[in-house]
């Protein structure tokens, strides 16, 4: 096995080469892939899969991915202040966090958790201990608080109404000797019963201050606070807020969108777009998520302006949210949601079955679709025996239908829902009224094996609160098509494995409040695989998916995703192959819209593996933050910009693109730059800090070979190129950028525009990616 440890005497070429401090890093040592925190300041961890065969680690920013034969373990080494660790359900290597003092702690799958080293201060102190928010099981904070010198900490203090329930901390005061502040200064109201969360209050010597200067509502139940605590179901969540009173701290809103009655599995939607960022703005800040669902799938590992969960279990859960700014501050509050408990008559449907019977039970199973048309009312479950296969020749309607779920009993491969010809447009139809829809565990297929416009979709989602878990598709034209705008929406789990089956899109999207989380499409003929286009589209998360473009002869190259008009999206851990990511409206002349209507608004892209495909920003994308990828393009570039003149006959222009901490690796010796702008016209405000760009076989007198290419567009759509670490081969030296006509080496850049200083050096990868967060943990030669 390859030995991957640095030697003390390259860290510290490092630190001489960047002048810099060296604050955290992520290495290969041996069979360990260690993330070392900055021992003086907040950290955040993540461990994620890349892929089937690796493992992607980020330490504040920094990342690095690596075979996962060749690791045995991944060890996080925390610093001595505020710590966070997230763990994604899909990871398989081991995951041990080392404290400060040498104490371990195994860190499971799909969990996150709070570590607080240090329980002493100068200015002010945190709640609690370590927390665990996620996971098989949840720790909570503790049972007392510290103390601190200059000003006691917050409690649980803030009341919180909503569901007949009230969030309570950690059951004890915590004292300081300078100012005090009291738990039940502000409340919130949501539509349940008030509750006031008395808890516990922290007092001192001084004068008073309430605990929460910010309150939310929303239709289910809201809670107020930063630096609020809250025991959930399973886990507790413990805040670590800064000190609220401080203007850099940020303020989180939870708005709950969801319906008002909520049964099991059925889809519970929160966002926090209405939250204040202090110090931070809401795309460069981190808003996460904990449901409160310990052990569940995707309980605590989502990011981002909107979120959602499905709760298994009848039950009242708190779901918090957390926004961390770049500097560090720490804004946290929390609302609690009530699951009701499920009283619903069944329908069983099996293969076997009669239609003489009534469907009341396994041994009263009804055989046909047409007669579970007959049946069906609201407050249904609809069960299916595995193993059989259902022939259709109309749609399953559930039009008008509130609180249907349709799922599976006994054992065997899923049931087939198999569509043979007649009037089937989509296997299952919904409305506009539909509400409180669950599809779990089934699989659509037609009789269509041709991509000639007759086939089926899946499903034309309609309605409100319409969630699909797990299901699987073959021969079909869309998946999911949301044409007619549907309001929160969970599609999660579901798979279109085979590259031939899928005609059209895996989802056409529009609406509000969408969340496409951890499904994995193999390939569609003929369109993008998801694809948001239509004005007044916000709300939508795209996260933990694997999509894949194969592109055989004869097929359409298209996006893997495809986000156009969308006002607030979230792009995390997602992993495209050979297709592309876009951003903006793709053609005014087609679409008949104006800058005013077809506008790609505050856009996250984050912590992605681009397989041999690129980013694409179209005009017309206001404020877009994409950072943390990685990015492997051998025969493209990697980001292209288009400006206004792409377009003739609108004035569409971008403006606040910023592209951080990203990783380009290529061995193509052609075509693989960083950065190309086209099409003419201007683009505004593009910050390029702290990336690297290893392409050591680049040629010469390409513009797919630069790593900034500016083509016939002005240097001044730059505000900052700075951090960055770039090796593009023999040519470094002299023509590492093309800028108004000219080739140009990077230092030659850097002194003529000011926009930053840069490095050009030798990069070796090896078998590991590196994400390098703050340009001081640069990789090496032998690394």
């Amino acid at each position: 096995m390859k030995n991957n440890k640095r030697s003390k005497a390259a860290r510290q070429a490092l630190e001489n080469l960047e002048n810099r401090q060296l604050l955290s890093s992520v290495l290969l040592d041996g069979t360990s892939l260690e993330l070392h925190g900055n021992s003086d300041h907040s950290n955040k961890f993540v461990v994620r899969s890349a892929g089937d065969d690796r493992v992607l680690a980020f330490a504040n920013g920094k990342g690095k991915a690596a075979s996962l034969d060749s690791v045995n373990e991944v060890v996080i080494y925390l610093g001595n202040d505020k710590n966070i660790v997230s763990v994604a359900s899909d990871v398989t290597t081991p995951v041990e966090v080392i404290r400060p003092d040498g104490k371990t702690t195994i860190i499971n799958p799909g969990t996150t958790k709070k570590f607080n080293p240090s329980h002493s201060g100068s200015g002010s102190s945190s709640g609690s201990g370590d927390t665990g928010t996620g996971g098989d099981s949840g720790s909570s904070g503790g049972g007392s608080s510290t103390s601190g010198v200059g000003s006691s900490s917050t409690g649980a203090g803030t009341s919180s109404t909503g569901s007949g329930s009230s969030s309570t901390g950690s059951g004890s005061s915590s004292t300081g000797s300078g100012t005090s502040s009291t738990g039940s200064g502000t409340s919130s109201t949501g539509s349940g019963t008030s509750s006031t969360g008395s808890g516990t209050s922290s007092t001192g010597s001084g004068s008073s201050s309430t605990g929460s200067g910010t309150s939310s509502t929303g239709s289910g139940s809201s809670s107020t606070g930063s630096g609020t605590s809250s025991t959930g179901s399973g886990s507790g969540s413990t805040g670590t807020a800064s000190n609220p009173n401080d203007p850099a701290t940020p303020h989180p809103v939870i708005t709950v969108t969801s319906v008002s009655t909520i049964l099991p599995l059925e889809t519970v939607n929160v966002q926090a777009i209405k939250s204040t960022f202090g110090s931070g703005t809401n795309l460069n800040s981190t808003i996460s998520w904990n449901f409160g669902d310990s052990g569940s799938t995707y309980n605590s590992n989502l990011i981002g302006f909107n979120a959602a969960h499905a709760y298994a279990n009848a039950g009242t859960y708190t779901i918090t949210c957390t926004i961390t700014t770049p500097d560090g501050h720490v804004g946290i509050t929390n609302t609690t949601v009530t699951v009701a408990a499920d009283t619903r008559k069944t329908i069983y449907v099996s293969a076997n079955g009669s239609d003489s019977n009534n469907g009341s039970s396994a041994s009263q199973a009804i055989q046909s679709i047409s007669r579970l048309d007959q049946l069906i009312t609201s407050n249904t479950r609809v069960l299916f025996q595995d193993g059989g296969t259902y022939s259709m020749k109309s749609s399953i309607d559930l039009s008008g239908l509130q609180h249907v779920y349709l799922g599976t009993y006994g054992s065997g491969a899923a049931p087939i829902l198999m569509a043979t010809g007649g009037n089937v447009g989509s296997l299952i139809s919904l409305s506009t009224s539909s509400e409180g829809i669950v599809v779990q565990g089934l699989t659509f297929d037609s009789t269509s094996t041709s991509d000639d416009g007759t086939a089926p979709d899946g499903c034309d989602i309609a309605g409100n609160g319409i969630v699909f878990l797990d299901n699987t598709f073959y021969h079909l034209e869309d998946d999911f098509n949301l044409n007619q705008n549907p309001t929160n929406v969970l599609i999660q789990g579901n798979s279109s494995p085979n590259a031939n089956d899928l005609y059209g899109y895996f989802a056409w999207t529009q609406g509000t409040e969408i969340n496409i989380i951890g499904n994995t499409v193999a390939n569609s003929i003929d369109q993008a695989l998801v694809r948001a286009d239509a004005v007044g589209t916000q709300d939508v998360n795209l996260s933990f998916n694997n999509l894949t473009k194969t592109s055989p002869a004869g097929q359409t190259y298209k996006n893997c995703w495809t986000c156009m008009w969308v006002d607030y999206s979230t792009t995390y851990m997602n992993t495209f192959t050979n297709g592309a990511m876009q951003t903006g409206p793709l053609d005014p002349s087609v679409d008949g819209q104006t800058p005013d209507t077809a506008t790609c608004s505050n856009v996250l892209v984050s912590s992605n593996v681009f397989n041999n495909s690129k980013m694409i920003v179209s005009p017309n994308t206001q404020g877009l933050q994409f950072v943390n990828n990685v990015l492997h393009s051998p025969d493209t570039n990697a980001i292209w910009i288009a400006g206004s003149g792409d377009y003739d006959d609108v004035n569409w222009v971008s403006n606040d693109l910023y592209f951080g901490h990203n990783t380009l690796e290529t061995t193509d010796g052609d075509g693989s730059g960083f950065i190309v702008l086209y099409g003419g016209g201007t683009v505004t405000g593009i910050s390029v800090v702290d990336n690297v760009y290893d392409a050591p076989n680049i040629g010469y007198g390409d513009y797919d070979n630069a790593f900034i290419y500016t083509g016939s567009m002005s240097i001044s759509a730059f505000t900052s190129v700075t951090g960055n670490v770039l090796y593009n081969g023999s040519n470094a030296s002299s023509s590492a950028n093309y800028v108004n006509g000219n080739w140009m080496s990077q230092s030659d850049f850097d002194s003529d525009y000011g926009l930053g200083t840069n490095k050009v050096q030798a990069v070796d990868f090896g078998s590991t990616w590196e994400i390098d967060g703050a340009g001081s943990d640069l990789p090496v030669a032998g690394n």
